[in-house]
């Protein structure tokens, strides 16, 4: 996405230095996020330095818990074995791939970039990347902060009896059965901000936070410190969360995915814009698949977060009071983040070696698969023998069950697991798999398939049974004093960076609470028992064992009722077998209607160690939005009002003022409800009347088939009669012909519950227009009175086709703006005035594009066909009736417009009579709506029905009073041809 306008100037300018000096009116910073992880996409870095010049410093995230332990553990190693020349595997090779190809575009853009690829060799890979930059003779200065290795000082501190307690737990280290061999502590972003200011072009760090390298880059470029600019800093902290996961913001992992639509293969990368006060609108790469909005960054904004409070080195960010704001296409605005001290710690990953893994996979099919496991299970436990008592971990899994009428082998398939942990590489080894006296876990599983479960059947990559070591992975605190973190400046300079002189302690847990001022939740009127997943969104991540669940919705009033329904007690009850009974910390984000749960030491062990399929716990928010509960059938969305510009006395008299409102809409709903649901009934009662008159009627006929030609002559004798004047001369026949205002179209049965509604009224009335003349001034008045539009119940009369035309309209809430809701009353109501009284008048009064095509009166068809403004859509639409209503409405309903440049509220007109309000279309618009030029769809309409959208298109240069003979009547051409 191009720059954002800042106070009306473009705020494109070339990437230099000069950009951060200390100018009065300095423009924001800005800042691309384009890794998530070692195996993000090879494109990113190139395409972001080539594509978006105006980006200022690229970031990338490539630590993890997982290569925190690998590399660290195989530095330690090496080490020990006096390899010091191999030390550079333990940096992450990766980067240097995907750096390669853009260095070229850093240098002619003098764009910026900070990565913590460095590991637990940082050197190593600032020289490598050295060398890249020498390759391509070009001058960029690399620079690189390291200290994150802390192994020397953890072990010291635990050899001292440090208690180092685990921070999901609460354990202390001395009851952990393993011995520490590396330690990683995290950095801030202080070190990167140095390098930047001594010119550094490029910055490679170790076990920074993944944050910190959007944090340097924005203090540098604004001048600030984490002492004097705290406020600041914490925010941009925020910022760096969100965008280090990379397209996490774009639509990644987002549970609103059906949103992108098939839109998803190449998403764009983030970019933050920072300001000199610490807010920052995010954006995204251009030209790239992928959606930036409210949702999508509120999912990041919730991933991986422990509490209210978000720990760096330098500063906290306090979270509670986030705000997010749509300000364009792709463009979310984030402010309300409060910043306070760094705590005196941070946070340390401590690795040990846990011993030997390994997994043996069956397959169960069909019937009884609860039993087949437990066969499995007994069998292979019998065969282990005292080989059991050497496991430290083993676990019997079943993933996936069978539905109830599976309709391939596959979906009858099952997958069982064996998940096995030992100290004892041998029961895991290779060559002990054959070798049945020794005895291994391969061939304990195996060796029961000629005496197992019906369709006995195994994976035949038997490689994961094998084993292979794995890591115990505790997460601590350490004092920031113990920390010797240091910045290895362009020309050589080492600088030592101190720790903050300004902390702030704070307790070990986080603040938790259920909300607390709850509503009735039996005041939101009827429920419906549904996966919460159909209103609510969620995103979860993992920190070592803790698993995080963040659960938000849309609207305000959806988040009245969320916030009182998930309680800690209602999380464990969607937990089910799932809840470890472990502490469960709650707290609210009212601004983004979300709430946030910590599921404490969820996980097993994090996920080096894990026995667990969701070892970095992603799926537990998909898992919960499955999880069915009750959530309110009908909701509205009040427009919010922000809460923290209130003291608590006002603040208390909004909420009494809100739920009193909600109460008040919720009774008018169930009201609206049962009338409708009465109507209903009786207009179906008149339906099945009508049916069962039609069926006598039939009989008859049937059995008076030898006067056939005799009725006929007087059935047609008869409608002359009953039409009156307007009657046509008689035919080849001398029966008389139809005029075509006395032909209507020939409709199927109701469809849909408005067709149902409609047809039937329609029949009611022209079987009393037949028989009393009067009837049908009385039931349609000239200028159809839209009061029905806008309130369900108004202070007066207003005749039954008017307001039956504008309940309908109301039911479709996308249908939400005055001007298309005024077009739709205009175009239902018209023809519904016609299909009732079939007089010439009332024909001839209808746009002739609305007028029947001879298609709708020789082919039955649903009546909402009849109701589409474009009568080669029509056409299109009776020739394809596998479009059904349902799919053909969602899409049609949010992105039909009316091309109306002026004050929306000018559609109508509204005339005051003893105090009655008559609320009427302005004849300027109904000119208007009569050229059908002036409609059209945009949006997802013309994504999903591209041959459609082209008929419509197809309309578009062409006045009411010129249309080609071929574009009212498709019959003779071919119906839906451009």
């Amino acid at each position: 996405m191009s720059p954002p306008i800042q106070n009306g100037v473009d705020a494109t300018v070339s990437n230099d230095i000069s950009n951060a000096t200390n100018d009065s009116e300095k423009r924001p910073i800005y800042i691309a996020g384009c890794s998530g992880g070692v195996y993000d996409r090879k494109r990113a870095i190139h395409d972001m330095a080539k594509n978006e010049p105006h980006v200022d410093v690229i970031t990338g995230d490539w630590m993890s818990e997982c290569n925190m332990t690998l590399r660290g553990s195989d530095k330690r190693d090496k080490l020990a074995k006096k390899q010091l020349s191999a030390v550079g595997a333990a940096y992450e090779p990766y980067f240097l791939e995907e750096v390669d190809p853009a260095i070229p575009w850093l240098a002619k853009n003098k764009t910026k970039i900070c990565v913590n690829a460095g590991a637990s060799d940082v050197e190593g890979l600032a020289n490598e990347v050295k060398k890249l930059v020498a390759k391509h003779g070009v001058e960029l200065k690399v620079a690189y902060v390291n200290g994150d290795d802390c192994t020397d000082a953890v072990l010291e501190l635990y050899r001292r009896g440090e208690n180092f307690p685990n921070l999901p737990a609460g354990k202390n280290i001395q009851d952990w059965p393993f011995e520490p061999i590396c330690a990683q502590c995290y950095l801030g972003a202080t070190g990167i901000a140095t390098c930047f200011a001594a010119g550094a072009d490029i910055v490679v760090c170790g076990r920074v936070a993944d944050a910190s390298p959007t944090v340097g880059a924005a203090m540098w470029w604004h001048g600030w410190t984490r002492e004097d600019n705290i406020q600041e800093v914490a925010s941009a902290l925020m910022v760096g969360h969100v965008i280090e996961c990379s397209t996490y913001a774009t639509g990644g992992y987002y549970s609103g995915f059906k949103d992108l639509g098939v839109k998803d293969t190449d998403m764009g990368y983030p970019i933050a814009t920072i300001e000199s006060n610490g807010e920052a609108v995010y954006t995204m790469e251009k030209d790239k698949h992928g959606l930036i909005n409210v949702q999508t960054i509120a999912s990041q904004l919730l991933y991986e977060i422990q509490g209210p409070y978000y720990y760096n080195s330098d500063v906290t960010a306090q979270i509670e009071n986030v705000k997010l704001e749509q300000v364009g296409e792709n463009a979310v605005r984030m402010s309300g983040i409060k910043g306070l001290p760094a705590p005196p710690t941070t946070k340390v990953g401590i690795t040990a070696k846990g011993g030997y893994q390994a997994e043996f996979h069956f397959y169960l099919t069909g019937l009884d698969i609860e039993e087949k496991a437990k066969m499995i299970e007994r069998q292979t436990l019998a065969a282990m023998g005292e080989y059991v008592k050497e496991f430290s971990c083993l676990k019997f899994q079943v993933a996936g069950s069978v539905p109830e009428d599976p309709q391939s082998q596959n979906e009858a398939t099952v997958d069982m697991r064996i998940f096995a942990q030992t100290q004892n590489a041998d029961l895991l080894s290779a060559g002990a798999m054959v070798d049945s006296d020794r005895g291994s876990f391969a061939r304990f599983c195996i060796e029961n398939l000629l005496q197992g479960y019906p369709g006995s059947t195994m994976a035949p990559d038997m490689r994961t049974a094998m084993g292979r070591p794995f890591f115990e992975y505790w997460v601590s605190l350490m004092p920031q004093e113990y920390v010797k973190e240091q910045a290895h400046l362009p020309d050589g300079t080492i600088v030592d960076i101190p720790s903050p002189t300004v902390t702030q302690k704070y307790e070990f847990n986080q603040p938790s609470y259920n909300t607390r001022d709850p509503v009735d939740l039996g005041s939101f009127g009827p429920t419906t028992r549904a996966p919460l997943g159909y209103v609510v969104l969620g995103r979860s991540g993992d920190k070592s064992s803790n698993a995080n669940l963040g659960l938000f919705v849309r609207h305000e009033d959806e988040y009245e009722w969320l916030r009182t329904l998930l309680s800690v007690e209602k999380i464990r009850d969607l937990l089910g077998k799932d809840d470890k009974g472990r502490n469960i910390d709650r707290f609210e984000l009212p601004n983004i209607y979300a709430v946030h749960f910590l599921l404490r030491d969820h996980l097993d062990r994090g996920f080096n160690a894990t026995s667990g399929f969701d070892s970095l716990g992603k799926n537990l928010s998909i898992v919960g939005a499955s999880m069915a509960s009750t959530s309110p059938s009908d909701t509205t969305s009040p427009a919010s009002t922000s809460r923290a510009a209130l003291d608590h006395e006002n603040l208390e008299k909004k909420r009494a003022r809100d739920r009193k409102s909600q109460k008040a809409m919720r009774e008018r709903t169930r009201w609206n409800m049962q009338c409708l649901t009465q109507q209903v009934e009786q207009l179906t009662q008149a339906l099945e009347t009508e049916t069962r008159q039609k069926n006598d009627l039939y009989e008859r006929w049937l059995a008076l088939s030898e006067e056939n030609e005799h009725l006929r002559v007087q059935k047609a004798a008869l409608q002359l009669r009953l039409l009156g004047d307007g009657q046509s001369p008689p035919g080849a026949s001398g029966l008389p012909s139809i005029a075509p205002y006395q032909a209507i179209p020939l409709n199927t049965s109701p469809t849909t519950l408005s067709d149902s509604i409609l047809q039937a009224f329609i029949a009611s009335k022209w079987e009393s227009y037949t028989f009393q003349t009067a009837g049908r001034i009385e039931s349609y008045p000239d200028t159809p009175d839209l009061s029905a539009l806008f309130n369900a119940h108004p202070n007066r009369n207003v005749d039954e086709t008017s307001s039956i035309v504008g309940d309908i309209i109301r039911s479709y809430k996308e249908i939400d703006t005055l001007p298309k809701q005024v077009a739709v009353h205009y175009i239902m109501s018209t023809l519904l005035k016609w299909e009732m009284l079939r007089t010439k008048s009332s024909y001839e009064v209808m746009p002739d594009w609305l007028r029947p095509v001879p298609i709708q009166l020789e082919k039955p068809h649903p009546s909402w066909v009849d109701r589409i403004p474009w009568p080669k859509l029509r056409a299109y639409l009776i020739d394809h009736p596998e479009v059904k209503f349902d799919d053909f409405a969602a899409a049609y309903s949010t992105s039909f417009n009316i091309k109306w440049d002026y004050d929306p509220n000018h559609v109508i007109i509204t005339r005051t009579d003893d105090e009655r309000a008559e609320i009427s279309i302005n004849p300027i618009y109904e000119e208007h709506l009569r050229q059908l030029k002036n409609w059209t769809v945009e949006g997802v309409f013309r994504r999903k029905f591209e041959e459609m959208t082209e008929i419509i298109d197809s309309y578009a240069n062409y006045e009411r009073t010129g249309f080609p003979g071929h574009m009212l009547n498709p019959a003779p051409l071919p119906r839906y041809s451009i």
